[in-house]
């Protein structure tokens, strides 16, 4: 079975970050407050999880917003399930590198493995401007999720054939 990761914190977004050597001109940034804000006006119900990152819930699928701090124009936007079967292992990796494959953008992969259980992580990541990713944002969920979705539902095929 699939579950879901998310967690929240009480932080809260503050002004804009200065830029130095901008004094007096209007620059934005892709600082966490901008991040949070493009979310919200999308109609996303953004918090800020215990590490920091940027949470919300895209329907029933939980989603995080990872910004680089050494590139500010450097973003991860990405969806994590733990699988409790590892007799899936090998169908997860086939199904996550052929959706990777055919996202481009998007990739799929597996993450932690325990005895009992592995991660499979699906992520859109980029350089952006402010600007592009504001208007790309919308796009972004919709790619995750549509390959998420995708990936689980050739498991699910495979998985239906072998029986």
């Amino acid at each position: 079975l699939f579950y879901l990761f998310s967690a929240a914190s009480s932080w809260s977004p503050g002004p804009p970050s200065p830029v130095p050597g901008h004094a007096g001109k209007r620059i934005t940034l892709m600082d966490k407050k901008f991040c949070f804000d493009a979310l919200a006006e999308e109609g996303f119900q953004p918090e800020i999880d215990e590490d920091g990152d940027i949470s919300f819930l895209a329907g029933e699928i939980s989603l995080s917003l990872i910004l680089d701090e050494e590139d500010k124009d450097f973003f991860s936007l990405v969806c994590a399930f733990e699988v409790d079967d590892m007799d899936q292992l090998e169908l997860f990796y086939s199904a996550a590198s052929e959706a990777s494959r055919e996202y481009r953008i998007a990739k799929a992969y597996i993450g932690e493995i325990e005895d009992e259980c592995f991660e499979i992580r699906f992520c859109v990541e980029g350089l952006a401007t402010p600007e592009l990713f504001r208007s790309n944002l919308r796009r972004y969920v919709e790619l995750l999720l549509d390959m998420q979705e995708s990936v689980f539902d050739a498991c699910e095929e495979d998985d239906t054939d072998a029986e």
